[in-house]
C-alpha cells in the first residue's frame, strides 16, 4: 500500500496521506477503511474519477455572468469563419523557470514545441479554420515566440476567466500544470501536451506515470 495513517482519537478521525505519488493511480484508495477519513494528497490522476466523470462535469461549471463573456469572446472568433475551430492553449512559465523547480523537475517547452503542436493540430482537423487562444503567465515570452497569424494572446485576466474560457474552446494545447491539465480535461476535445513537462531522474519524475496522468487519446509531443 502506497498510503500511511495518522489517528486523531479525540475526534475519532484519520488522515491519510498519499506517498510518492503526485500523479500515479493508487487502486488501494478504492478499499479504504470505514470511519471518518481526511484524505491527503494531490490524487491528480483521471483514473480516480473517471468512472463518474459525467457527475464532476455537471458539478464543475462556470457562474452565468463567466460563462457569458466567455461565450461573447468565442463567438466573436466563430464568426470570423464557416467551418471554424477555436483552439486553447496554454503555457504556464514563472515559477517553473525557477532554479529551484527546474531542480525539482519541471519542463518548460520552447516555441517549438508549440509550433509542432499547432501544426499537429491543423493537419488533425483538416479544413476547418482554426483559432488559437493562448492564456499564460508570460505575455512578453507568448509575443515573442507565438506570433502565427491564426493566434491570438488573451490580455492578463483573472485565473476564473482563463480556465472558462479554455475549457469552453473546442480543443487544448498544453505546457505543464495541473491548471491546463483542467482545462483540457473539461474542454473534452482533442488535447496535445508536452511530453517533458516532467524531466527524467528527478524527484518529481519517482512519483510520475504518464499513463496516470494523461488521458488515453491525449497527444505527447516534445520541443
Amino acid at each position: 500500500m502506497q498510503f500511511f495513517f495518522l489517528f486523531f482519537p479525540k475526534h475519532s478521525w484519520r488522515v491519510i496521506h498519499e506517498i510518492n505519488s503526485h500523479t500515479k493511480f493508487v487502486p488501494t484508495f478504492f478499499h479504504l477503511p470505514e470511519g471518518n477519513l481526511t484524505l491527503s494528497g494531490s490524487f491528480q490522476s483521471w483514473k480516480y474519477f473517471q468512472h463518474i466523470q459525467a457527475e464532476i462535469r455537471r458539478e464543475f461549471t462556470f457562474s452565468v455572468p463567466l460563462q457569458e463573456k466567455v461565450q461573447t469572446i468565442l463567438a466573436a472568433h466563430r464568426k470570423k469563419f464557416t467551418n471554424h475551430a477555436v483552439v486553447g492553449i496554454h503555457t504556464r512559465r514563472g515559477d517553473f523557470l525557477e532554479p529551484k523547480n527546474i531542480k525539482l523537475g519541471f519542463g518548460v517547452p520552447n516555441g517549438t514545441y508549440f509550433e509542432k503542436a499547432m501544426s499537429t493540430m491543423k493537419t488533425l482537423l483538416g479544413k476547418k479554420n482554426v483559432t488559437f487562444l493562448v492564456a499564460s503567465d508570460d505575455l512578453t515570452w507568448c509575443q515573442e515566440n507565438l506570433n502565427d497569424s491564426s493566434v491570438s494572446i488573451l490580455p492578463q485576466g483573472e485565473p476564473s476567466f482563463h480556465l472558462a474560457l479554455l475549457a469552453s474552446c473546442d480543443h487544448m494545447i498544453i505546457s505543464g500544470g495541473t491548471f491546463g491539465w483542467w482545462a483540457a480535461w473539461l474542454a473534452n476535445g482533442i488535447t496535445i501536451y508536452f511530453k517533458n513537462y516532467i524531466l527524467p531522474n528527478t524527484q518529481l519524475d519517482r512519483g510520475f506515470d504518464k499513463d496516470d496522468y494523461y488521458l488515453p487519446g491525449w497527444i505527447g509531443l516534445d520541443n
